[in-house]
């Protein structure tokens, strides 16, 4: 009974193939098929099980609810960064934005982009929570995939300027075609 979680994960894995049609297993199949499949799993859950272990969880004041405790998570950054350099330093420029404010400045927003790019969602209620998790979710990505969502997430914000210049440009304009 050594392997009794191994055995578990794959009969869970077999109750969410009985969930899905044929035509997205034979796509699965065609994918496990594929050269660079296993390089890049493998790589997801090394990446995944060292964000994991390096990952400190902090009580925060009198409820239970639990908040990862940012430097951790750089510093896993740091350690993803030995391999995978361009990814780290995305994740961590889009880190620092993200907690200035420069971009996904509401709960709200990060939830909808989540939701519209088909990731699994946060189920976090506060914004401070939520960046950690929203990292990890974009930590399990391959390059090129994070590349176009970070465009998308850029693109969305510059659309949304609610800064006071944003505003103010926004009511001249409204101001001068009347």
């Amino acid at each position: 009974m050594e392997r009794k979680q191994e055995i578990q994960l794959l009969n869970d894995i077999l109750k969410c193939i009985n969930k899905y049609e044929s035509k997205t297993l034979i796509d699965l199949l065609h994918l496990l098929n594929e050269d660079n499949f296993f390089k890049t799993i493998t790589a997801t859950l090394d990446k995944l099980s060292l964000l994991n272990r390096n990952t400190k969880k902090i009580k925060t004041g009198n409820n239970n609810s639990e908040l990862k405790n940012p430097i951790k998570f750089l510093d896993t950054l740091v350690e993803i960064g030995r391999y995978d350099k361009e990814k780290a330093d995305i994740l961590t420029e889009l880190y620092y934005k993200i907690k200035q404010k420069e971009i996904l400045v509401s709960l709200r927003e990060m939830k909808n982009f989540v939701l519209d790019s088909g990731l699994p969602p946060l189920k976090t209620t506060s914004r401070e929570k939520a960046i950690i998790p929203f990292l990890k979710i974009l930590l399990t990505l391959n390059i090129d995939d994070l590349k176009n969502k970070i465009e998308k997430i850029y693109n969305n914000s510059t659309k949304q300027d609610r800064s006071l210049k944003g505003w103010s440009d926004i009511i001249l304009k409204n101001d001068s075609n009347e």
